[in-house]
């Protein structure tokens, strides 16, 4: 478990009637190293409310690091 090595570039967020959806590139330096991915965010609103965000939350609290919330899995890489 690691953070990203490298540098992600946002080129579109869009707000929908039921979520927000964000399109961007992962300049991810180590792939294929790593086959399952966790991707969350923490999110403040103009209120100042948190909400907590993940592919998956495995408990009832929030816990990024919990191996069940790496939901994401990555197919093999194709050959050269």
């Amino acid at each position: 478990m690691r953070d990203l090595a490298g540098s992600v570039e946002v080129f579109r967020v869009e707000r929908l009637s039921d979520g927000l959806e964000v399109c961007a590139w992962l300049n991810w330096t180590n792939w294929p190293g790593s086959h399952r991915i966790g991707l969350s965010a923490v999110i403040e609103d103009t209120d100042g409310n948190i909400s907590y965000w993940a592919l998956a939350h495995p408990s009832d609290k929030p816990d990024f690091h919990h191996p069940d919330s790496f939901a994401l899995i990555l197919p093999p890489p194709e050959p050269a």
